[in-house]
């Protein structure tokens, strides 16, 4: 987003663009702060926990008419399933070899609990430092995490279930000149075997 990480999005929020990806997560005052600290996907039983949390979030901005807010905690969401079947599908949750990452893998590490760093260093995806990706081989390696991904995943799916959410989504993204509507439902990708 190309508006600095100190607008507050509440007070006005037309720059706010409705995108499916999970941009702009960790850089959408106030909601980011109001959201990240409900936000947990350590085991399965954290997972449910904070999808309840944000989803009860998501609840009261629809109640607000805040849709900026419940795109946030539909980001929030979604981010807890795909980083849920990160760390589920792959060894160590790691995306990218490490040897080919500068210093390391640290800042994933950091991810695998939600507490630290949240995806801000190189390993993240900002384009600098991404080794080869490991590919995926259907494996879970991680029972708990593929269980906490099918949590978010079923609250998740009842956001894209919510005709008000979905009608503002639609007004928001024509205003802004995109097309394209939400996903009605994630079902038929086994969690397995979807993105992360």
């Amino acid at each position: 987003m190309p508006t600095p990480a100190s607008h507050d999005y509440r007070a006005n929020p037309s720059p706010y663009r409705a995108l499916l990806t999970e941009q702009g997560v960790f850089t959408t005052p106030p909601y980011s702060a109001e959201l990240k600290g409900l936000w947990r996907i350590k085991d399965e039983l954290a997972a449910r926990t904070s999808a309840e949390a944000v989803y009860t979030k998501f609840q009261k901005y629809r109640d607000d008419g805040d849709f900026v807010g419940m795109d946030m905690a539909r980001k929030f969401l979604q981010m807890g399933r795909t980083r849920s079947l990160r760390y589920a599908l792959r060894p160590g949750g790691r995306k990218y070899e490490s040897s080919s990452l500068e210093g390391g893998n640290k800042d994933e590490d950091k991810d695998k609990d939600a507490g630290g760093n949240h995806g801000k260093g190189k390993a993240s995806g900002k384009g600098k430092g991404k080794g080869k990706e490991i590919p995926r081989t259907g494996k879970v390696y991680d029972e708990e995490k593929s269980r906490g991904a099918r949590v978010f995943e079923d609250h998740l799916e009842r956001v894209w279930a919510d005709e008000v959410y979905l009608a503002w989504w639609e007004e928001w993204r024509g205003r802004q000149g995109l097309s394209g509507r939400g996903p009605r439902s994630l079902r038929g990708r086994e969690v397995g075997k979807a993105g992360g």
